[in-house]
């Protein structure tokens, strides 16, 4: 028969494979797992016989039964991951359950998924007062809430047993994870929600024996494609979904204590709801078990669990990649050591011809990076001083056989351009290619080379160079600005568009073939046109599209800023472009610039007495840590700290703002309505805000601050 594995563990001497058949039916196979180590043969110390293997740099591998993971090669891959090396497995098992003999097969992912949400106290008192869970895909869910914590968790112990799912999913799991370690502990049931071994916390990180932890916020906020104001629940589900919480956060514990347990379960299974709309709607799980198909790696190495800390990694599915490509190879790679420096020079930016421009095309290479270590073999295993690709910056690759990363990104190249944006493994393939430079040019990778991630840039870098050069002095257009793998291109009409991108593909074409004999992949293709574009400085710029929509770097995107401060800004960039448009003089258009500012410093001054939502006063930020974790002398420890003095509720994991008021800065959750004088808030600091907000615009103007004062100076508007 044949099942998706949907979990990976190891336990003495033995694999324990967890696997679902096509009807959801559960079975367990525990494998006898006597791992090998394998050490370079002039590895004196250890006694070994050779192995069928060699090192990524050609010398002869012997094999041991001598466990030393610190000189072992790949001693410092799990052993789960080397048993699915060994055997060639991926997601996919053929298999008998009265049996330990099995095979790789093709399987679609079938599994139990749970959906989970926990309600506490407060941050400071942990105690669970209520839970809810979903399951996918049958659909059933329960809510719970008692006068008894004990009680609490018994029912939700028994629940997840019950269910039995193999991934425990939640928004923001590194809160209910780490409540539900800490309360099970304290009640002695913290193992029986595992299948068979332990619930555990290792360095941070949670692990559930036998099934997977799935942090919904952290893959949503790796894969988002535009930074948002707010990735909490509520923003996000209004946002996909338009329903949202049914009240707010900081008002939930109330409802305990009154005895209002109908509202609270209310609002506990609605948080649940939401969660699994959100995954629907985002086809958060085709992305992950798409990762997964292509990788042949477990949830976990996806590194979006709970308790990482930071910003999900996508390091770990890249490295099963590249051990699973070496071992095809009969290549066994060296152990991650985390040495020298990830320090090098990197991708071109073009200095910006600074001001207001009409007819501005954005030209860019399709998959730089990709392109490059496909097209020129850029690999460790392929560094040849002999190479016959030879770089301008000394470094040389072979030509052939094609290298472990090539190889890899070759095929992730040729299914991208197979599939169409609709299918579910485009973006897993598109995530993979954009991850894979970055990972090369960490000091953690096991395949690190400074010499091909210099290779990559300088390339890249030469491409950028050539490709301006070419434009400006053939072409007869003027490149205004470039960075890394674009180039802004003022021309005629848009019409000039597709004749210049043939030129430029063309010129690219031959350069590769005569300067180092190869056909390379490289091409530009055409991102946006820009009717008018501002730009100050680099990456420092806006323009209005075809459409009429605004679209910026470091321009209205900020989401760290006031919304007094954003509005303005994109006023000011709005009248800048509509007046351009109109063929109107430069002292005309400054003219209605001093208006509109005018216009804003009169709203900032008119909220002092009034209902104000901090977020037009404030700086919205994540608050991801405990605020002990943050530095005693930071706005954000002291800006939480005062809030808990003055009894305003603010939960971490969700998006708070720090409002500057003259006693020092004070965190508000999103959207709380105050009247600004009832906390002294600094009122001036918000309009210099404004003002620095709006300086881009205005440098690209060409407006100095002689020119602004003899209208009075910005500072005197808003201080006056």
């Amino acid at each position: 028969m044949k099942g998706y594995i949907t979990v990976v563990e190891s336990v003495d001497s033995a694999i324990d494979l967890f696997i679902r058949d096509k009807d959801l039916n559960l079975y367990t196979l525990r494998v006898p797992y006597q791992r090998k180590w394998y050490y370079p043969k002039w590895t004196k110390e250890i006694e070994g016989e050779e192995a069928p293997y060699i090192t990524v740099y050609g010398d002869p591998v012997k094999v041991s039964t001598v466990k030393d993971r610190d000189n072992a090669l790949e001693g410092d891959v799990p052993d789960a991951i080397a048993f699915l090396l060994d055997t060639g497995l991926g997601t996919g098992i053929e298999f008998s359950p009265d049996s330990e003999h099995f095979s790789p097969a093709e399987v679609s992912p079938y599994y139990r998924l749970m959906f989970l949400d926990l309600e506490t106290f407060s941050l400071a008192d942990r105690r669970v007062i209520s839970y809810a869970w979903k399951s996918w895909p049958d659909g059933s869910s329960r809510v719970y809430s008692s006068d008894s914590e004990r009680d609490i968790l018994t029912n939700l112990v028994r629940d997840i047993r019950g269910v039995d799912p193999d991934y425990i999913g939640a928004w923001n799991a590194r809160f209910d994870i780490s409540v539900l370690y800490e309360r099970l502990s304290f009640y002695r049931m913290r193992d029986e929600i595992a299948r068979g071994g332990s619930f555990l916390r290792l360095n941070n990180r949670y692990h559930i024996y036998g099934r997977e932890i799935i942090d919904f916020l952290c893959l949503f906020r790796r894969l988002s494609s535009r930074k948002r104001l707010s990735y909490s629940l509520d923003s996000v589900a209004k946002d996909l979904l338009g329903i949202g919480k049914t009240r707010e956060n900081y008002g939930v514990s109330d409802l305990y204590k009154e005895g209002k347990i109908e509202e609270l379960m209310e609002y506990n299974l609605n948080d649940v709801l939401l969660l699994e709309g959100i995954v629907r709607e985002a086809k958060l799980m085709d992305l992950l078990l798409g990762i997964r198909e292509m990788s042949g790696c477990r949830v976990r190495d996806i590194g979006l669990q709970v308790g990482l800390g930071k910003a999900a990694s996508i390091s770990g599915v890249i490295d099963v990649m590249v051990l699973r490509e070496a071992r095809s190879r009969g290549i066994l790679l060296p152990r991650s050591t985390y040495s020298g420096s990830d320090s090098f020079e990197g991708a071109k930016i073009l200095e910006p011809v600074i001001g207001v421009h009409r007819n501005v095309a954005v030209l860019d290479f399709t998959s730089m990076y990709p392109s490059i270590i496909v097209s020129f073999n850029i690999s460790p295993d392929s560094l040849d001083p002999e190479g016959e690709i030879r770089l301008p910056n000394g470094v040389s690759f072979r030509k052939d056989p094609p290298g472990i990363l090539p190889s890899i990104m070759e095929r992730l190249l040729t299914l991208k351009k197979s599939l169409s944006k609709k299918d579910p493994r485009y973006f897993p393939t598109k995530v993979l290619l954009n991850s894979f430079y970055g990972i090369m040019t960490w000091r953690g990778f096991r395949l690190k080379s400074k010499a091909c991630a210099e290779s990559i840039t300088f390339i890249g870098r030469s491409l950028i160079t050539k490709v301006s050069d070419y434009v400006n002095n053939t072409l007869g257009y003027q490149v205004i600005y470039g960075d890394t793998d674009s180039i802004f291109v003022k021309v005629n009409s848009i019409d000039d568009v597709k004749p210049c991108l043939e030129s430029i593909n063309k010129f690219l074409h031959d350069w590769c073939l005569s300067e180092f004999g190869i056909e390379a992949l490289l091409e530009m293709s055409f991102d946006k046109f820009y009717r008018v574009f501002i730009i100050s400085s680099k990456k420092v710029y806006v323009g209005m599209l075809e459409e009429g929509e605004l679209d910026g770097r470091n321009i209205l995107v900020r989401t760290d800023m006031p919304l007094f401060a954003k509005e303005a800004q994109e006023d000011v960039a709005k009248t800048i472009m509509e007046f351009t448009l109109k063929g109107l003089p430069e002292e005309r258009v400054v003219g209605e610039v001093i208006k509109v500012v005018n216009k804003h410093k009169e709203r900032v001054k008119s909220c002092v007495d009034k209902p104000t939502k901090v977020e037009y006063i404030g700086k919205p930020i994540e608050y991801i840590r405990d605020y002990e974790d943050y530095e005693e002398t930071s706005e954000v420890r002291r800006a939480i700290e005062n809030s808990m003095r003055k009894g305003i509720p603010v939960r971490k994991g969700e998006k708070i703002v720090i409002v500057r008021t003259k006693e020092g800065p004070v965190a508000f959750p999103l959207g709380q309505e105050i009247i600004p004088s009832k906390y002294r808030v600094d009122i001036g600091h918000v309009l210099s805000l404004v003002e620095s907000k709006i300086k881009p615009l205005t440098d690209a103007l060409g407006i100095d601050e002689n020119r602004l004062k003899g209208q009075v100076s910005l500072q005197r508007w808003f201080n006056g």
